[in-house]
């Protein structure tokens, strides 16, 4: 898999093919099944994203919101395994 995105958004993709455009993002059913588990993790565990797996990140954002983020994300991938 990948994250990609350009600024404040950015999407997590669970392709293991390079990311071209929009159209190489890779949205195939074992794809779509694992951000969906994914997606179910971080908003059981308070965390907002995209049920295809994008999300946007702000400047109020503070260190310790970056940590959580990063944790659940985490804990979220190895769910996906």
């Amino acid at each position: 898999g990948q994250v990609r995105g350009q600024g404040s958004l950015a999407a997590i993709g669970f392709t293991g093919e390079p990311a071209t455009g929009y159209r190489s993002l890779g949205y195939r059913e074992e794809e779509r099944r694992k951000a969906g588990i994914l997606h179910r993790h971080l908003m059981n565990h308070g965390v907002q994203i995209v049920p295809y797996g994008m999300f946007i990140l702000s400047t109020p954002m503070t260190e310790a919101d970056i940590d959580f983020i990063v944790l659940q994300v985490r804990g979220g991938l190895e769910r996906v395994r």
